[in-house]
């Protein structure tokens, strides 16, 4: 294009006048959006965004403008008058025989973004201090920027988000400009709002579809909100022979989705699907289900059939799935499964996670799932199992699995195994087979068996690590393992208590704080008595009758109190050494005292004896004693004595015992005193 412009020019009169040539590709080249040299998503460079602006300088006599730089100022509007300016730039041309060519765009000056270009514009030019001339010329289209080439438009291109493809159930629609027509099949609605291009898909109005259905109201209530467009409505979908809002529904708002035989009566009460399914509580839930295994194999699709449906019949129950199961107390929950209950026993909030033929009735109690279960006490739990069973009044049992396990009193656990019972408060069995973990009576509780078959701990506290056929009777004893190991709860006042076998065989513990490490046909009688026995002579009184034991007697003594006997139980104790009936024993016995306080100077010393002592019809008798001086003895007097004689017997026995006495002579300090005695033993 050209036009004609007069400049006064500086130091003359003249005026010049500008033909301008704009590159014809303006506006395709503008289109794309990027500037030059910006890389495009597949790192080739992009068309640059400058315009190429050509023009020939010269006066009104037609005389071009000498050869050299000179400075222009360029400036685009979107008014042919040139008050609204949408972009300015300046730059130094060379001026050849009158010609130069500026690019536009370039340097520090880009072009403004396409959104400011996308109209009509008119361009000004001003060749240094002089005005810029006028008028303004408007840009033009060159002709095969008016359209694009075919097949030109790529991805890269798109400033606007869209969308690549359209697929059907995985088949994409073909063809260019092709026509997608979307229809609907039974029971669907769809809309289309043309305002704002929108689809919405629903039920069709008609015979199992979604609609709406009026409550029934035997007591003709009023709508339950006045700012409810629809009150006491209840909603239905799809299946076939479905009921919602049956006689007995005061509120409504039940929904039923779809499914057979089908029964959402309760207020506000839901089901999904499934067949034969009743939710007739208000909030009751059932998800689905009512088809047993088999009920839809190929062979019976489609075929009468006999369901079996889930029921959720009282205040926000529910029912996941599953077959035939029943939430029957407010807020009671099944997950699946089939014939499950959850509720029934009093309380609420019961929970069935699976399984079959599970019941969780206490309040508060859960079953996640096997068979046949029944958590029958208050927020007792049964992980799952065969017939696992929760008994008692004080609740809060927990059975793990296994199969006939049974926790009888409060806060007992059954980790599993099979015939396990608890039966004492706090108790726990952690497995095996048969075993028992309580049973005494009172304010016994707290016994542990940890597995093994048929082991039974019944004192308060008492503990059986595993093992077999082992009894822990008394209070806190405890059996590790082997067979037929007990510890027995002696009548009258020395109770036998805190005893501990570590194993073996036929062993048994009847004193208190007494220990049998393990080996066979062991026994305890005394207060603190170690024994060890590896068999027996058979027929005579079994365990016991040949063994090694271990005892530890001590006392204190004071100055002038003369002599005095060393206990099994210790300082102000009553327990002797018992010679068992009928029995012999060879004893070695080790005596050490010391003297209260410290310094090189204390009084130190003991004795070293043997002897034997047996029972001879009822009274002990002692064979001569060999004593050896362990020190030397103090230099006091009157010295430091021992003497062995026999005792009278222990609070519980009727036997007679070995009495071992000291007296510390002259010592003006009290006296300890610590005695060790080892025995062999025979019984006949």
């Amino acid at each position: 294009m050209n036009t004609k412009i007069h400049i006064p020019l500086a130091g003359s009169n003249r005026t010049m006048r500008l033909a301008a040539l704009v590159c014809i590709g303006l506006f395709t080249i503008l289109s794309f959006g990027r500037s030059f040299g910006q890389q495009t998503g597949s790192g080739q460079s992009d068309v640059p965004r400058i315009m190429s602006y050509q023009g020939v300088i010269s006066d009104h006599n037609g005389v071009r403008l000498p050869d050299g730089n000179y400075p222009i100022t360029a400036s685009l509007y979107e008014d042919a008058s040139g008050t609204s300016k949408i972009w300015q730039g300046r730059y130094t041309v060379a001026v050849t025989g009158g010609v130069f060519t500026a690019m536009l765009g370039s340097g520090d000056s880009p072009l403004p973004e396409l959104k400011a270009m996308n109209k009509p514009i008119w361009i000004g030019i001003q060749v240094g201090a002089s005005p810029e001339m006028r008028p303004l010329t408007q840009l033009a289209s060159a002709p095969y920027t008016l359209n694009i080439p075919d097949n030109s438009v790529t991805k890269a291109k798109m400033g606007t988000d869209y969308i690549g493809s359209i697929s059907i159930n995985g088949e994409k629609v073909q063809g260019k400009g092709a026509e997608l027509n979307i229809t609907t099949g039974d029971g669907i609605k769809m809309d289309f709002n043309p305002a704002d291009n929108s689809i919405l898909l629903h039920s069709a109005s008609s015979d199992g579809g979604m609609h709406t259905a009026q409550a029934l109201s035997p007591l003709g209530l009023p709508p339950c909100s006045a700012d409810n467009a629809v009150p006491n409505t209840n909603t239905i979908g799809w299946g076939a022979s479905n009921t919602v809002g049956t006689v007995g529904t005061l509120i409504g708002y039940a929904s039923l989705l779809g499914g057979w035989n089908n029964t959402a009566s309760g207020d506000f009460s839901s089901i999904v699907g499934g067949a034969s399914n009743t939710a007739n509580a208000c909030g009751a839930f059932v998800g689905g289900g009512g088809v047993d295994v088999g009920q839809c194999q190929p062979t019976n699709c489609g075929a009468p059939a006999v369901f079996f449906g889930n029921t959720a019949s009282a205040v926000s129950t529910v029912v996941v799935g599953g077959v035939k199961n029943s939430a029957v107390s407010d807020l009671a929950f099944v997950g699946g499964g089939r014939n499950n209950t959850a509720g029934g026993g009093g309380g609420i909030t019961q929970t069935v996670g699976g399984g079959e033929h599970n019941q969780a009735l206490g309040d508060g109690a859960v079953i996640a799932g096997g068979e046949q279960n029944t958590a029958t006490d208050i927020h007792s739990s049964i992980c799952g199992g065969l017939q696992n069973l929760t008994l008692g009044t004080t609740g809060h049992q927990h059975i793990g699995g296994g199969q006939f396990n049974t926790a009888n009193a409060g806060f007992t656990t059954i980790s599993g195994g099979q015939q396990n019972t608890t039966n004492n408060d706090y108790a726990t069995v952690g497995g095996g087979w048969n075993n028992v973990a309580g049973g005494g009576m009172g304010f016994i509780t707290s016994q542990t068996v940890g597995g093994g078959d048929h082991n039974t701990a019944v004192g308060d506290g008492a503990t059986i690590a595993g093992g077999e056929d082992n009894t822990a009777g008394a209070m806190h004893d405890a059996i590790g393992g082997g067979r037929d190991n007990a510890t027995i709860a002696a009548a009258g006042a020395c109770l036998a208590t805190h005893n501990v076998i570590s194993g073996g065989l036929m062993n048994r513990a009847n004193g208190q704080f007494s220990m049998i490490p393990g080996g066979w046909q062991g026994q305890t009688r005394d207060f603190g008595q170690m024994a060890h026995a590896s068999g027996s002579f058979g027929g005579g009184p079994g365990a016991g009758d040949a063994q090694t034991s271990v005892f530890v007697l001590r006392n204190q003594t004071a100055p002038g109190g003369g002599a005095q006997s060393l206990f099994l139980d210790g300082v102000g104790g009553s327990n002797r050494i018992t010679i068992p009936a009928n029995g012999a024993m060879a004893l070695h016995i080790m005596i050490i005292g010391k003297a209260q306080g410290c310094g090189a100077g204390m009084p130190v010393g003991g004795w070293d004896i043997t002897l034997y002592a047996y029972d001879g019809c009822g009274a002990v008798l002692l064979g001569a004693p060999t004593i050896r001086i362990i020190g030397p003895l103090p230099p006091v007097v009157p010295a430091w004595t021992v003497a062995i004689a026999a005792g009278p017997a222990n609070a519980c026995s009727a036997q007679g015992t070995v009495d071992i006495k000291v007296n510390q002579g002259g010592t003006a300090t009290p006296v300890d005193w610590v005695a060790s005695v080892q025995t062999s033993e025979v019984v006949f």
